[in-house]
């Protein structure tokens, strides 16, 4: 398993960066990572579970987990959430190291700090509404975060181990930062370990036991990133985007996306061009589906109102501050009832489970259908059944055991 080395930089004018967790749709994964700053997800709706050295934490809403610098860790979200992420640059906390540019933090979300979680709500959304004087107050917020993190969740013994490996990592993140902000020259092995004062043969093992992945696949990488980008923007042909991203040509950046991705460059730019006048697209190539992400809640029931305005749309919502829109029998009920025709499956013979708007159609055309018990009342009504248990809880695991189960003597 290869892990990825994230540089982060923080807002400007401010000591930090803050953002909503792009998974926030669910099925969604971030492969293992590790950056020198320090992280905070904070779960306000949903679920996400966390895997840490092997360790895995399942967080629910009202709970929080801080991830140490250099830690490596990845994030699954299977379902949809909303969760704030805060990361912090490991030198705010100089004055609080317990080793060499060392501080380490408790990962135990067990008990619910509903007070850092209302102030992390409260910092994003003044971040958010942007309102005269915001940046005072986000400031204000935020240190004391600080205070809490240090005085509440900072641990001063630390094992050996983790020093030892905090400081190995602290190295290597050194070395792929330089190649982030080099990646357009030549960065041989060789080079580089000159560079930091090592042999070759010791940064090669470096990259094998800390990254999972050799320098030059790490390169290569990093390379295919800034490639993506250019091919996305659309100003720069298929030879200039390879050079500017450190490849010989553009048939060694070929090979080596086809390889990544399973696609050519070529394919891959025709698919993502951009476009400044939205209504040509729309005129040209049939869509099936808009998603509308941040929508403040206060304003979702005047835009609905609008689109109940426009015919043959279907409007209704994923999770909070959510609204798809769809044609007209673009939903999950008439992709159910394909889906089945094709298998040859009868409508009472499907089982189907939601717990959100956007899940109405296919609860009503199941023939057995279950809301869970805390969806939302719109996925209530449609259902036949209402599971006794939560979607934190095994509400769906359990309906399937019972019926599974019960002719089973």
């Amino acid at each position: 398993m290869q892990f990825a080395h994230e540089l982060i930089v923080p807002e400007v004018g401010f000591p930090f960066k803050l953002f909503l967790f792009e998974g926030r749709e669910g099925h969604y994964h971030r492969e293992k990572h590790w950056h020198r700053s320090i992280e905070i997800f904070a779960v306000c709706d949903g679920e996400l579970e966390f895997k840490i050295d092997e360790k895995t934490w399942h967080l629910t809403a009202g709970e929080f987990m801080i991830v140490n610098s250099n830690e490596v860790h990845e994030v699954d979200s299977p379902l949809p959430n909303e969760t704030i992420v805060l990361q912090i640059p490991l030198k705010v906390f100089e004055k609080y190291y317990t080793g060499e540019q060392f501080i380490w933090f408790t990962h135990e979300p067990g008990r619910k700090d509903a007070r850092f979680m209302e102030l992390l709500e409260e910092l994003y959304k003044t971040y958010y509404e942007k309102q005269c004087g915001y940046d005072m107050k986000m400031n204000s917020i935020f240190y004391h975060l600080l205070y809490l993190l240090v005085k509440e969740y900072r641990l001063t013994e630390v094992e050996d181990a983790f020093v030892r490996k905090n400081k190995n990592l602290n190295k290597l993140s050194a070395i792929t930062s330089y190649m982030k902000e080099n990646y357009a020259q030549e960065l041989s092995l060789e080079e580089v370990a000159r560079i930091f004062g090592y042999s070759p043969t010791y940064l090669s093992r470096m990259f094998q036991k800390y990254a999972g992945i050799t320098y030059k696949s790490y390169l290569q990488n990093i390379r295919l990133e800034y490639a993506m980008k250019d091919l996305k923007g659309g100003k720069y042909n298929i030879t200039e985007t390879a050079l500017r991203s450190g490849f010989s040509g553009s048939k060694a950046m070929a090979r080596a996306f086809r390889k990544k991705y399973g696609i050519l460059p070529s394919e891959y730019r025709k698919r993502m061009k951009l476009t400044e006048d939205l209504q040509e697209v729309v005129d040209n190539i049939p869509i099936e589906k808009f998603n509308v992400d941040y929508v403040d809640t206060k304003i979702v029931p005047e835009i609905m109102n609008a689109l109940s305005e426009i015919p043959n749309l279907v409007y209704t919502a994923g999770f909070v501050g959510n609204i798809e829109i769809t044609g007209m029998g673009a939903d999950k009920g008439n992709g159910l009832a394909w889906l089945s025709d094709k298998l040859g499956i009868k409508a009472e013979e499907v089982m189907a489970f939601g717990d959100s708007g956007n899940d109405v159609t296919m609860l009503k055309w199941a023939g057995e259908s279950y809301a869970l018990v805390n969806g939302n009342e719109k996925a209530k009504s449609a259902a036949k059944h209402i599971t006794k248990s939560d979607n934190n809880a095994g509400g769906v695991g359990e309906i399937i055991f019972e019926n599974l189960t019960k002719n089973v003597k």
